[in-house]
Parts: C-alpha cells; structure tokens; sequence
C-alpha cells in the first residue's frame, strides 16, 4: 500500500475555527449562504438552513477535457435547461490529467483549441472549435478549459446552481473499468502524487467562485485488472482516501468532501458500520485480506479523529445502477434494493431510513439484511440513471430510488446531462440514450420524463434556500 503524506499537515486550529462557525452560524445573505457544514445526517449551510442536493452529472472528463455540449448550445441556454428541471447541483467531471499538462506546460492552462485538436485530430478540432465559437463567442481560441469552466460556474450561480467538483478519473478517458488504468491507487495511470496535487489546484481554483461548497475525492474506484499485485481492501482504502481528504480541507477548509466507497462506489458498509477494516465484508468477495489479519491490531476508518470530521465537512456518496454488483441479482425486488442502499451506506442516516423491507440479520450475504450505523453523516446518491426515455419512470430500479430518496430526503444527481459526447471510447461524435439533452443538445431527450417524473420528484424532495 502506498499512502501520500504529504498533505498531512498540522490544521487543527482551522478546523477547530471553522467547527465553531457551524455550532454558531453566521447569518449570510449572500446567496450560497456558505460555507456549508455537516449537521448530524443533514448539510447544512451558514444560516444553519437545511440544504438537500438535487442535479444531475456534466461530463468533462473526457479526452478534450472540456465541458460537452457547448458546441451545440451556449452556456446559457445549457444551464437553463437545468434550471428548468429545477436542479440545484451539478457534479462536473474533471481528469487530473488536465492539471498535469498545467504544471508540464510552466503553470499555465491548455487552450481549448489546443486541448480540441490534440483530442480529435486537425479536421474535427477545428470544426468543433468553430463550433464552440459560434454558440459561444465569447470562447475563443486563446480561451483556456478552466476560463471556460469558470464561464460555467459563473452562469450556474447566476441562475442559482452549485457546481460540484467531481475527480472522475487520471488520465482523460470515458470511465470506468476494472481495465482503463484508472481503477485503484497505484493502477498505471493513477500516480496518487498528482492525485493529490490535482485536489489541490481544484481546490484552491474553487475559492474564486462562491457556488462551489463541495468537492469529491474520486470516481467509482475499483479493483484493477491492469496491475493486480495492488491490494484492494477496505485498509488501502481508508489510508488513501483520508490522506486525500485531510489535503484537500488543509488547501480549502470551507468545501464539503464527498467520500466514495468500493466497487463502483456502491459499498460503504466498513465506515458506516465501523467494522475492523482487516476483516471487514464486502458486497464482492474478491478483496485482498491480509493472511494474517486475525494476528493483527485491529483497524478502523474513525473520520471523527480527522480533520475535515472534525470540522463536519464529511459526507458520502453512493452510486447504484442495474448493472452495479448486488443490484443486477434484484432487479425486480425493491425491497432488496432499498436494503442494499441503507446497508452499502445510507445506514449513516440513522434508524428512520431503514426501508420496512428489512430484516434484522447481520449476514452480509442476506439481501435483506440492514445493520445499523455506528456514525451519523450526511449520504448523497451521486449517480444512478437508465434511458431517457417514455419508459423511465416505470423501470423498477428506478421508482425504488425516487422513493427512497424522496421518504428521507436524499441529494441526489442523474447521469447524465449530455446526450452526445464529442468523442468518447474513440468514437467521434458518440451519442448517449442516457442523457437527459439530444445528441444536439437543443431539447430535452424525454420532455415526459422531465415533466412527468423529475420536475414532479424535486417538488416532492422539499430543496432548501437554493432558489435565487
């Protein structure tokens, strides 16, 4: 196991500062009213007002490492669709690779028409740039992918919309796999160095825009098939991940940092159950236990002996898809797919989430089976999704996860926002069924589902103080 120290430094003063802002919030009437705070399983923002997530997933993460879409619409009209389905939060993908090629080019950012034909040869990156120019004149070719990221940001917030950092992969690439080199710490293109100096430069860009309360720590990270000497357990887990943490609250005190679990991020069940990180089950039982684990001192993931836990910027993140491991075996039983989200994770919001589907078994196994949380945090259902078409709200999976998130107040956010991509697996121009836009980027993929099903699903989940 391989763990960067680097970042761990002395910040205790800070936190102790900024745990006693959330116990006596300052009133702000500046809209986000930030920083936020955790609060028992709630977030909450400095006006000590409640706050529930609900958005969906903007790709950027991609070759180009550009925002799709804005080669069909402009900024504005993107996040005004957004804002038309009421959204609050959008989790923008990012690639370290992107500040990689900062620091390699002495400091300096990439332009988007440099990044453009770099990703997709002479021909398509010149027509996509002029393109982008044509629905966005104000992006030009000396115009920077974090300028534009900004212009992103900047709009979002004057329609009322949080932007959510979101490291979704190392090297740019469509993600994920257990084979794309990105799965796990250490993997061939996952240098945990630049990982955690990626966190840094986003976190410290993250100051100059007062929508951006919230950050993740990684995508989806999973066993890797490329390099399979890595030790995948929860132990590797939780050294890297807190590291990851404590760097990037020491560079950005006041963020949120979403923590994500194993498998595709559907497993938490370690932390929130509090389970000897040795022996600790896991929903795949391809893990790397130590052979002498019952030896050994036992080993907890304690995120209140952290920094940001002690300054209540922890919170989690869970994914579920039919295709995820668990979920594919009970399509059709929504009982056993609310108890596999409240014992993956969303056990941390307390006994009042337990679905009534439950059984009071601790075998992992049983798939009914709900053990109860030793901690209390705030848990966000950062990605789910299914076609954008006539028939989502009649999928199974996807009414089990409406009402759960709705019974408890869940934040929540789709995949995805985009209806193409301007290349994606090396096809150019790659549309996606899933997306909430056309392949143009000019209207809603399903106005049904939109009208029908998510306008009427974030009434119902009750969004606090987000509204302009």
């Amino acid at each position: 196991m391989k763990l960067n120290l680097l970042a761990l430094l002395p910040f205790a003063a800070a936190a102790a500062q900024v745990a006693r802002a959330a116990a006596t919030p300052i009133r702000r009437d500046d809209w986000p009213h930030g920083p936020f705070y955790t609060s028992g399983n709630q977030i909450k923002n400095a006006n000590n007002e409640s706050v529930i997530f609900v958005g969906t997933n903007w790709p950027g993460s991609g070759e180009s490492m550009i925002p799709e879409g804005i080669e069909w619409r402009s900024i504005a009209d993107i996040v005004s669709m957004m804002k038309y389905v009421g959204y609050n939060f959008v989790r923008h993908t990012y690639a370290i690779q992107m500040i990689d090629q900062i620091y390699e080019n002495s400091g300096t950012d990439i332009t988007v028409q440099s990044a453009l034909l770099y990703a997709l040869g002479e021909e398509n990156g010149t027509k996509t740039m002029e393109m982008i120019n044509k629905n966005n004149p104000q992006i030009t070719n000396s115009t920077t992918r974090l300028e534009v990221l900004s212009m992103i940001a900047e709009e979002e917030a004057k329609q009322g919309i949080l932007m959510h950092l979101d490291n979704h992969i190392s090297r740019a690439i469509w993600c994920c796999s257990h084979d794309d080199g990105n799965a796990w710490f250490d993997d061939m293109d996952f240098n945990i160095s630049n990982w955690h100096r990626g966190h840094r430069y986003m976190a410290n860009w993250a100051k100059n825009h007062t929508n951006i309360v919230s950050m993740s720590l990684r995508n989806e990270l999973r066993k890797s098939a490329v390099k399979q000497n890595l030790e995948y357990n929860w132990k590797t887990w939780w050294g890297n991940v807190s590291a990851a943490a404590e760097n990037i609250h020491a560079t950005n005190p006041d963020l949120l940092i979403t923590i994500s679990g194993l498998d595709y991020d559907i497993d938490l069940s370690a932390l929130t159950t509090q389970a000897n990180l040795l022996t600790a089950p896991y929903v795949n039982t391809d893990m790397d236990y130590p052979a002498d684990a019952s030896s050994l001192p036992e080993e907890y993931a304690k995120i209140e002996e952290t920094s940001f836990g002690k300054a209540k910027k922890a919170v989690l993140e869970i994914h579920a898809y039919k295709q995820s491991t668990y979920y594919e075996d009970h399509l059709e039983d929504c009982d056993a797919i609310q108890a596999g989200l409240y014992r993956f994770g969303f056990n941390a919001l307390g006994e009042s989430a337990r679905p009534e589907g439950c059984t009071n078994s601790t075998n992992f196994s049983d798939p009914y089976a709900c053990p109860p949380a030793k901690l209390t945090l705030p848990t966000l259902l950062t990605e789910f999704g299914d076609a954008q078409d006539a028939g989502f709200a009649n999928v199974t999976m996807q009414k089990c996860l409406r009402d759960f998130t709705t019974k408890n107040k869940i934040g929540w956010a789709h995949w995805s926002l985009a209806g193409s991509y301007r290349i994606r697996q090396g096809l150019m121009f790659n549309n996606d069924t899933w997306g909430l836009t056309t392949p143009t980027w000019d209207a809603f993929q399903s106005p049904e589902t939109v009208d029908d099903y998510f306008r009427p699903w974030i009434r119902d989940m009750g969004t606090t103080n987000l509204e302009l």
